[in-house]
């Protein structure tokens, strides 16, 4: 159950005024068979060409952006100040990789940055896993076809030994774990119930075991399960009305450290675990904290995107310099929803995200201490999922709720 004022922005995306943008677009063949057994589906390339593209975009003048400090539990976040211009990024390539026209739920998308295997979890009435792997093309299986609409909420990740595992929310009401082998997928329930899993999020540690964070709706609480042999389940925060939202990540040491809205306060919150969990309001300023994203860098600091329903803005927070800082990343329309985070090389987020004003997909990236931002795709990019590979190139799974498509966007 989603906030008045967020029900009152999507009830309005369709009055909204649609961006132009140029496209060219032309069709071409790539097989859907990598892993063996494809089919012969036809994934559509659209090329997206800049017309600015030198570094001289970059310096285009910046309007300012103003900050949030919020105190919490002891940690009082230092207040900074930001700028955002928008320029125009160097051309994508976007496929469609599923024209069903059945896809209107949240995707994900991870690299395994050694070998370059892409893998996207999706649903379209059923949940589905499409993989890229290099001289094989693109591949796309069925993962549960249980029963209609499964696979909902869904996360995928990839193990060391190169096969995807995916959480997911069954209408039913369990939270579900599939892996893949040599051969086929399995699936198993993590947690029986009425109404488990919906905004889960997965994390494989060092050891290929699953972590996952999920929201019980039945309790309104939120819980975490993690494997080794059997399922163990915690509810970690039980404090009423907490949990949506959530996003998952493990640092070098595999501990987890999660992200979540608290829907009675309004707040984005913080847990982290170092054999005890400790859980931490991060920004209290308005209705802030849902379409939340998470990424740990090699330091083990936190970075996180959010959107600020209040103020209708994309904001990132962050406790890389020792305490917390919150900042407006991009407030130039009603932009925020369906943030994804992820880190460079030299561990700068980078964000993708919907703008519900002129309904396109965007992207923001951190220069210095200024924000930058970019159109990825036009009239397109619920559920947008970010991943980089080995070499910095940006990899983005989202869904075009116009036609009911999955579609890929890279940069490479």
């Amino acid at each position: 159950m989603e906030t008045r004022t967020k029900r009152q922005k999507l009830s309005a995306i369709f009055f909204k005024t649609l961006v132009l943008f140029s496209l060219l677009s032309f069709a071409f063949f790539l097989l859907w068979g990598c892993g063996g057994g494809g089919g012969s589906e036809i994934p559509t390339e659209t090329t997206t060409t800049s017309t600015s593209t030198t570094s001289t975009s970059l310096a285009e003048t910046p309007t300012s952006s103003s900050t949030t400090s919020t105190t919490d539990n002891g940690i009082t976040p230092t207040t900074t100040s930001s700028t955002t211009s928008t320029y125009l990024a160097p051309g994508w390539r976007i496929y469609t990789l599923d024209d069903s026209g059945n896809v209107n739920e949240k995707t994900s998308i991870t690299i395994k940055r050694d070998t370059g295997r892409i893998s996207i979890s999706y649903c379209s009435n059923f949940l589905y896993a499409a993989c890229y792997d290099e001289g094989s093309g693109w591949s796309k299986e069925e993962v549960d076809a249980s029963e209609r609409a499964v696979g909902s909420y869904n996360a995928i990740a990839i193990g060391t030994d190169n096969y995807p595992r995916i959480s997911y929310s069954v209408p039913t009401g369990n939270l579900n774990f599939a892996y893949k082998d040599a051969s086929v997928w399995h699936v198993e329930t993590v947690e029986a119930g009425s109404d488990l899993g919906s905004f889960n999020s997965l994390a494989l540690d060092a050891s290929n075991v699953p972590h996952i964070v999920y929201y019980d709706a039945t309790s309104k609480h939120l819980k975490y399960a993690k494997k080794s042999g059997s399922w163990s389940i915690a509810t970690i925060d039980s404090s009423n009305g907490v949990g949506k939202y959530c996003s998952l990540a493990l640092d070098a040491s595999g501990n987890p450290h999660i992200c979540y809205y608290d829907e009675i306060n309004g707040d984005l919150k913080y847990i982290y675990s170092d054999g005890t969990w400790h859980p931490i309001t991060i920004d209290s300023t308005g209705n802030v904290g849902i379409f939340t994203s998470l990424a740990v860098d090699s330091a083990g600091k936190v970075h996180i995107s959010y959107y600020d329903v209040t103020n209708s803005a994309l904001k990132y927070a962050t406790n890389q310099s020792g305490s917390w800082q919150a900042e407006i990343v991009d407030n130039s329309a009603d932009v925020g929803y369906y943030t994804s985070l992820a880190l460079d090389s030299s561990e700068k987020p980078l964000i993708t995200y919907f703008d519900n004003t002129n309904l396109s997909l965007k992207l923001a990236q951190k220069v210095g201490n200024d924000w930058y931002t970019s159109l990825i795709a036009s009239n397109a990019g619920y559920f947008s999922s970010l991943s980089l590979d080995s070499r910095d190139n940006l990899h983005v799974s989202y869904v075009d709720s116009t036609n009911g498509y999955l579609k890929y966007a890279t940069n490479k």
